[in-house]
């Protein structure tokens, strides 16, 4: 930029009008920004309204002062400092920085280039300053929201790990606060009216727990004893040379019926937590309580199991009872899945018939097919229930369920293969399927027939995001899969009972059969 270009009641000494100069003001009024010309001696020549504004003069009224006649001493030195290295490099320079206006904390985008004379030299400074507030707290916002999908992501993890319950409690909190962005994560429980004990805890302020600030802090223990959601910047921050606390959010944990507990997650922010991030925790919170709910449920079972190990018809009917909580368990966090699964069990038993399966193996295909989803109790079930396409990592998320359920059957001694059933029902005969990329005879019958009664139940009954596709698509679908992806045998078997008319579609809102 030419200084003569300026208009000529601003121009410095020696600088001649030119015609082009009221062009150039209309310009610098009608950007967005706050505009300001110095000369080499950072006195200011011109500057837009907008800046005026802002320091309460007139555009006149500003020129020949300083950054020194509005700024504290270091702050005008420093811009003076800026505006020297910038006539000297010759180069542009931008940056960002924050600064207080009328009581609240702002972000200010500088850039600072440069003037010339027509010679070429160097007689000054431009600087534009631009208002990025909201695009700084918009940026912060996705990124403490990726941090939450980050930490919950890691905890749903270490879910599927084996473990009791006191390894998972911690390696929950390990993984909220894996990589230090939130610095402090308690699961606690209460002890009595009045205290509260911590059950794990983990973060780089965990040097708090040794004065049991938080066991003696009387809100809390109130809060997590009447099952109460707190989400609140703290009066007071807690501050210490690796972390300072200036928020926190407490869910509920009720997976003991008549013990509450809390997660309690702190962090450095000094505000409450967004809605979206509760959200998220929120559905970790639920998806931590059924996941202890089912580990205690699964204690009870291989309890049973010892218990009435000499009795093997004994132990067969307590296993088949085992099974069916299993299955009410999943039913009571989502009644679709549980309604789902007994269908597919109705039509895997009639395919099961068709083949002519003996009572043992039929037996044996119906109770797994009731459980076959069981591994989706470590899918929150807001991804269940999405009326909409899954994000690939939601996707992959759901795609753990075959090995989530297998993990929590597998070391059961069933008469059945129900655990391997379980793991290999998204197995196609080519290979293709999932987790273990099987292929042919590596894929158990009862799986085999487990998968094509899962796409006809899936395929022609209703869903929480769509309608039904209908018998006649299923039976086209499995039709083209069938000696590729699924056995012949199988699917034929299947199409004889759809001919019959022996399978009826499962429609929501009819009640669960």
């Amino acid at each position: 930029m030419m200084l003569k270009d300026l208009p000529p009641s601003i121009q410095p000494p020696g600088v001649s009008s030119h015609p082009t100069a009221a062009l150039l003001h209309q310009v610098m009024e009608q950007l967005p920004y706050r505009v300001l010309l110095k000369d080499t001696r950072s006195h200011f020549i011109a500057c837009n309204r907008l800046l005026a504004d802002d320091l309460a003069l007139t555009p006149a009224e500003l020129v020949g002062k300083c950054d020194a006649d509005f700024f504290p001493a270091e702050l005008a030195q420093r811009y003076r400092d800026d505006d020297l290295q910038v006539m000297a490099s010759g180069t542009t320079r931008h940056h960002e920085e924050p600064y207080l206006k009328g009581g609240e904390d702002r972000w200010l985008s500088t850039t600072k280039f440069p003037l010339y004379d027509e010679l070429g030299k160097v007689i000054g400074v431009a600087v534009f300053f631009e208002d990025i507030t909201d695009q700084k707290q918009q940026q912060e916002r996705l990124q403490q929201y990726t941090w939450t999908l980050e930490a919950i992501t890691r905890a749903h993890h270490a879910m599927l790990k084996q473990g009791d319950e006191q390894t998972l409690l911690q390696e929950i909190c390990d993984a909220i606060t894996f990589d230090g962005r939130f610095p402090l994560v308690t699961v606690l429980q209460t002890a009595d009216q009045n205290r509260v004990q911590i059950l794990a805890q983990a973060g780089q302020a965990v040097w708090f727990a040794s004065d049991n600030w938080l066991t003696r802090d009387a809100a809390l223990t109130s809060a997590i004893s009447s099952g109460e959601m707190r989400n609140e910047a703290l009066g007071t921050e807690l501050v210490h040379h690796s972390a300072t606390l200036r928020g926190r959010l407490l869910l509920p944990l009720q997976w003991q019926a008549t013990v509450p507990g809390g997660l309690l997650i702190h962090s450095t922010q000094a505000r409450a937590f967004t809605d979206e991030e509760v959200h998220l925790f929120n559905g970790l919170a639920d998806y931590l309580t059924y996941g202890l709910q089912a580990r205690r449920t699964q204690q009870a079972y291989l309890a049973a199991q010892r218990e009435k190990a000499m009795h093997a018809r004994q132990l067969e009917l307590a296993l088949e009872d085992a099974l069916g909580a299993i299955a009410a368990v999943l039913e009571q966090r989502d009644p679709y899945t549980a309604g789902h699964q007994k269908h597919v069990a109705t039509l895997a038993l009639a395919i099961g018939r068709e083949l002519g399966l003996g009572d043992k193996p039929l037996r044996g295909l119906y109770l797994g097919a009731m459980v076959h989803d069981i591994g989706k109790i470590q899918v929150p079930v807001e991804i269940l229930t999405k009326p909409g396409k899954l994000t690939p990592q939601e996707f992959n998320l759901v795609k753990e369920h075959p090995t989530a359920g297998y993990l929590v059957l597998k070391d059961i001694a069933l008469p059945w293969p129900i655990a391997r059933m379980i793991h290999q029902h998204h197995e196609y005969l080519d290979g293709s399927g999932y987790p273990s990329g099987l292929k042919g005879e590596q894929i158990l019958l009862e799986a085999r027939i487990l998968t094509v009664a899962d796409i006809v139940e899936s395929m022609s009954s209703d869903r929480p995001y769509r309608a039904a596709l209908g018998i006649a698509q299923a039976r086209t679908h499995i039709m083209a899969m069938r000696g590729v992806q699924l056995d012949e045998a199988v699917v034929d078997a299947c199409l004889r009972i759809l001919d019959r008319g022996e399978f009826t579609p499962h429609e929501l809102g009819h009640g669960q059969t």
